[in-house]
């Protein structure tokens, strides 16, 4: 069936390489597809691929070849690929036979230009006729908020994370809706820029599989534009991260699938990359010294507040060290298994070889999950799989509340729990002032 329509669509298109029409008619690539091809070939083509918004048969020719290029949802990923693999192809050939100076292949080039150009924004690759979309992922083209929209979901998997998440948006933001599952606030932006919506929801328990579960039917009812897990994480590079800092994940890993050889642990690992735009805007908080000044000094002044907030909810103390060190901000792997990590040695084994770590220790491990890997914790792979499963860009965010070893809970029990509480402060704030929201 494609392939006929592909027949069609470059007899149509290659009557525009007649360079007296291009000369003529001076009018644009989308113009020429409403004049050269039949709306009902049109219709056909753009259901076959999946534009659910172009169901109303009282449509105009030139509304469906518009909704072409504002279209936001790819329901059906296959079909939307081959038919801009079509595209690519025929207005490739198109680009090349025009002559530079003719105002009408100028205009083509113009408009084939812009459309790569955002196909590629929303993480697009193309091979030959065929359209690669990063992590497999359904994105959106020339996306813009609509009134009502939720522009970012933030979730969290324990319940002292969502207190943090809560106690900062209830000073930043005003509640306009709340049910037992999501709480959905609007913040206003600086300047003229109007306001967002921001929903927030946790499923209060640890574990890939009950957060995955949880978030799945949340992101098809809210439909966010993007996605992000805060919370806390162990750090597994103790050179480069510490209590406080905060870990973006520039991919993240699943390390569930686990096979026992000869005694010692095999991972079989996975992975999932991460919401470019939210990588963009992260590389530019670490590249701005003003803006990563600002974050810091933002996640020290609000650190009392939250403890007052969290000491008021719970019944033991939290107790904040006598000085209190900066964050810091890192992009690197990270990684979610089943494992609640208290042993240094089997923490180093998840980013070293089997002959870089004792060999006196607990639990042997064949080989590491990244050698790169920055923190562990145990639902970013749930969650990523859940937004990868429904098209949204996702991220994670989870600063580092401890350091993976044998003194975890001492650690957690002198300080009432401050750092946990510190780092997913400085999680959510990390979000904050890279995205400016």
């Amino acid at each position: 069936m494609l392939a006929k329509r592909e027949i069609a669509l470059r007899q149509s298109l290659a009557e525009m390489t007649d360079m007296a029409y291009l000369e003529k008619s001076r009018i644009s690539l989308l113009e020429q597809v409403v004049s050269d091809i039949p709306r009902s070939a049109i219709l056909k083509l753009f259901q076959e691929a999946g534009f659910n918004a172009l169901l109303a048969p009282s449509w105009r020719k030139r509304d469906l070849v518009r909704q072409f290029y504002s279209q936001k949802d790819w329901t059906r990923r296959r079909e939307a690929e081959a038919l801009f693999g079509v595209f690519f192809k025929v207005l490739s050939g198109l680009q090349q036979r025009c002559r530079e100076d003719v105002a009408g292949a100028r205009n083509i080039r113009t408009q084939f230009s812009r459309l790569l150009r955002d196909l590629r924004d929303d993480g697009a690759d193309f091979y030959d006729t065929k359209v690669d979309w990063i992590a497999g992922s359904k994105k959106r083209l020339n996306h813009s908020p609509r009134p009502g929209e939720i522009e970012l979901l933030i979730v969290t998997a324990l319940t002292e994370e969502n207190q943090v998440v809560t106690a900062i948006l209830e000073q930043d933001a005003t509640l306009e809706e709340e049910n037992d599952r999501v709480q959905i606030y609007r913040k206003q932006l600086p300047g003229d820029r109007g306001s967002i919506r921001i929903a927030v929801a946790s499923a209060f328990q640890m574990g890939a599989v009950s957060l995955g579960m949880f978030v799945a039917p949340l992101l098809s009812a809210l439909n966010p534009r993007r996605a992000v897990l805060v919370g806390i994480a162990a750090a597994v590079d103790t050179g480069e991260v510490d209590l406080g800092d905060v870990p973006f994940a520039s991919q993240v890993l699943g390390y569930e699938d686990i096979a026992i050889e000869k005694g010692m642990l095999s991972f079989r690992t996975d992975g999932f990359q991460v919401d470019p735009q939210m990588r963009r805007w992260v590389g530019r908080l670490r590249s701005s010294s003003r803006l990563y000044r600002g974050w810091q000094k933002d996640c020290l002044e609000r650190i009392p507040m939250v403890v007052d907030t969290l000491s008021s909810l719970r019944a033991g103390t939290i107790v904040p060290p006598g000085e209190i060190r900066p964050p810091h901000l890192v992009v690197g792997a990270v990684a979610g298994g089943p494992f609640l990590i208290r042993d240094a040695d089997f923490r180093d084994s998840l980013r070293k070889h089997q002959d870089e770590v004792p060999s006196h220790k607990s639990v042997q491990v064949a080989a590491p999950v990244h050698p790169k890997l920055v923190s562990a914790e145990m639902e970013a792979h749930g969650f990523m799989a859940a937004a990868n499963e429904a098209g949204i860009p996702a991220s994670v965010v989870k600063g580092i509340s401890d350091v993976g070893d044998e003194n975890k809970s001492a650690l957690e029990k002198a300080s009432g729990g401050f750092y946990r509480a510190f780092a997913c402060l400085n999680s959510l704030l990390a979000i904050q002032h890279a995205s400016e929201w």
